[in-house]
């Protein structure tokens, strides 16, 4: 079938999201010079650690100047004992290569957990003879998944590792640049791995083992905002949204009277003849990684009449059913007073933080039970997160 269940080949090499299939070992020098810099402020970063994922003993450190030098001795390849069905496939990282030998043939490329559950099918359709590449892990959450690809009557497995990058994963049928891109994954015989405390892990693909590369760390984010005069607001691109059909929602910022601490606040009204209220700040365009968070807290300050109001993070994959968790649980009165609280981030259930669509939004009445009172409103105030509880 399309879909049989394909055997699990335990043999695969797994390092750093690196699978070379079906190759035999060769030993090659390694020569590779290179700077590190931090992604915002572009400064040199001192003090990392550079290795090879493929060949982990191959490491060096980044010196006070960013710069880094990484020699030794490579083992390129594993002869992995796939069976010949597994012929025509290959995957570095999480960048799969086939080939089409037929005319054309039915082709499905499938993701599954290491349970076995589906998490997404990649490619399905008929494709005519060539050499193919894509990237199965594009838009994975951070992690270990299976990949299985069949191509008419081959298949193959392969263990890949997500390092929960955005990556594009549109499969490239213009023959020039799918042979193209063929060409270039299968070069692609290791990876640079960067580690520094304070920042994400770096990961850089290589096609020989010499050469000079320029790699940039994005900052692990300790803390951060969208509504609070005494926390770095760093997000450029947020916006505030109202989802109710119109007229709805009035969303007021910068409201001066009494806020719970700066200059301002916001106030969140409604129309007569609305039913419902949801709002959001959420990205103009795209997604947003929030995964520095995940072990964090939103901390926010509410004060209202409404009875009560539900507050939710959300992601593509949940965007319509996201977890929405009531305040009162964590302090909220419709007391008119402010109300200070600290949300863990793990409320948020079913939420992908690596490609957040709503940083911040809320909803009254929080269940469908409640009664909405349109006479009634609510502020907030004092609005961010913070990577720890």
């Amino acid at each position: 079938m399309i879909g049989e269940k394909l055997n699990i080949v335990a043999s695969l090499l797994v390092a750093g999201g690196i699978c070379i299939a079906n190759a035999q070992t060769e030993q090659k020098d390694v020569n590779i010079t290179g700077s590190l810099y931090d992604t915002l402020t572009q400064a040199a970063l001192s003090g990392a650690k550079v290795s090879l994922a493929n060949n982990p003993s191959v490491t060096t450190t980044t010196s006070a100047d960013g710069s880094f030098k990484l020699m030794g001795t490579a083992t390129v390849g594993l002869h992995s004992g796939i069976p010949a069905a597994s012929e025509g496939f290959s995957i570095s990282g999480t960048n799969m290569t086939f080939s089409v030998t037929e005319a054309s043939a039915p082709v499905l490329v499938s993701v599954y957990t290491l349970k076995n559950e589906l998490v997404r099918t990649v490619l399905d359709q008929r494709l005519a003879s060539g050499n193919y590449g894509l990237d199965v892990g594009a838009n994975l959450a951070r992690g270990l998944y299976l990949a299985r690809a069949q191509v008419g009557k081959r298949s193959a497995t392969f263990k890949v590792t997500s390092l929960g990058r955005q990556a594009a994963g549109d499969l490239l049928v213009n023959a020039a640049a799918r042979v193209a891109l063929s060409k270039a994954s299968a070069a692609v015989i290791d990876t640079l791995i960067i580690t520094k405390d304070g920042y994400k892990r770096g990961a850089k693909g290589i096609s020989t083992y010499t050469g000079n590369y320029t790699v940039l760390l994005k900052p692990r984010l300790t803390q951060i905002s969208v509504v609070s005069a005494r926390q770095p607001t760093v997000w450029t691109n947020c916006d505030a949204f109202v989802y109710d059909p119109q007229p709805g929602t009035q969303l007021k910022g910068n409201w001066t009277p009494a806020p719970f601490e700066g200059g301002d606040s916001w106030r969140i009204t409604f129309s007569p003849d609305q039913s419902s209220s949801v709002w959001a700040f959420a990205p103009k365009t795209g997604t947003a990684d929030m995964s520095d968070f995940k072990d964090g807290a939103l901390h926010i300050a509410v004060k209202g009449s409404v009875a009560s109001i539900g507050i939710f993070m959300a992601s593509a994959e949940n965007a319509f059913n996201a977890t929405k968790v009531d305040v009162t649980k964590f302090g909220y009165k419709p007391d008119g007073a402010w109300h200070e609280m600290n949300i863990p981030v793990s409320e948020f259930k079913g939420t992908n933080l690596e490609m957040t669509s709503v940083y911040l939004g809320m909803g009254y009445p929080t269940t469908d039970t409640d009664v909405f009172d349109a006479t009634l409103e609510y502020q907030i105030d004092d609005a961010y997160w913070k990577s720890t509880k």
